[in-house]
């Protein structure tokens, strides 16, 4: 199955910095130490351009695969994908929510689930996860975690009712 979107690196802006990688939480890009260079895994890309927007030298360009799929009323792109998971995971289609082969008793799916894949994309994505929570909390003046401890006066809630607020001993964010 061909790839959603091709990912283009420009030679000639590329310094081998690595931040798409440390970036993606998809494990699209990924160090090859023999060959010393940032190589991409297309078929991980979901089109998030973090990547693009993260890169100092602008070196990264995405876009969408002309060969992904045509366009066709009744087989639809997301129609053959279901299709294609539910032959490779088992799963039900008609409920709509996917359990994605991981709960799965069949032997030979159960060949299929990469432990080592599952592991460094749940890596990446707590990395994402901690970036971009670094990002928003450096937005708000705060630069270390450490800062928050024993302080609530930084710290608001949102959604919580006036008895969570005095348990937590926080304020209502906004006030």
């Amino acid at each position: 199955m061909a790839p959603k979107f091709l990912v283009k690196l420009d030679p000639e802006c590329y310094i081998q910095c690595q931040v798409c990688v440390n970036q993606c939480g998809f494990d699209t890009h990924y160090y090859d130490a023999e060959d010393t260079g940032v190589r991409n895994r297309e078929e991980n890309c979901v089109g998030c351009h973090c990547c693009v927007l993260f890169c100092p030298t602008q070196a990264l360009t995405i876009s969408r695969n002309p060969l992904d799929y045509r366009e066709n009323y009744n087989w639809r792109p997301e129609v053959i994908e279901d299709i294609i998971r539910q032959a490779e995971t088992g799963e039900m289609l008609l409920t709509g929510k996917y359990a994605w082969g991981i709960c799965t008793t069949d032997l030979r799916l159960a060949k299929r689930v990469n432990p080592d894949i599952g592991a460094r994309r749940l890596a990446n994505l707590l990395r994402g996860w901690s970036i971009e929570l670094k990002d928003i909390l450096g937005g708000l003046g705060v630069n270390t975690l450490e800062s928050l401890r024993g302080n609530r006066l930084h710290l608001r809630g949102v959604g919580l009712t006036d008895t969570e607020l005095e348990i937590l001993g926080i304020r209502m964010a906004g006030s």
